[in-house]
């Protein structure tokens, strides 16, 4: 008796586009964040970084002010002086759209 498995090349080719979505919902969910990151010196905006791995998705920001202290969680959630301007809360609101445009970057829609 023998037995036939038809479509594992498309399994495969399906499951290497799994394997980018991560790094294509990180590049689209940074671009977004730094499109709402106000620009002064630009630092803030250009510190974006993103570490995409078999287990997480990680943005961070290390913009240091003139005193060496990190000032991204000023500028998001505000002081009292100035609003926080919500950067990354604004983005996270957006998730279903980014996963949208990921999948259809890795060729999943």
């Amino acid at each position: 008796m023998s037995i036939t498995i038809t479509g594992l090349d498309k399994l495969k080719a399906s499951a290497a586009k799994v394997a980018e979505l991560a790094q294509a919902f990180g590049d689209e969910f940074v671009a977004r964040v730094k499109e709402k990151t106000p620009v002064d010196t630009g630092l803030l905006q250009n510190s974006w970084e993103l570490e995409v791995n078999q287990k997480s998705i990680n943005v961070t920001n290390q913009a240091v002010n003139e005193r060496g202290e990190p000032y991204s969680a000023y500028v998001e959630f505000g002081t009292e002086h100035v609003p926080g301007v919500f950067m990354l809360n604004r983005t996270i609101l957006e998730v279903d759209d980014i996963m949208n445009v990921a999948k259809a970057k890795v060729g999943l829609t």
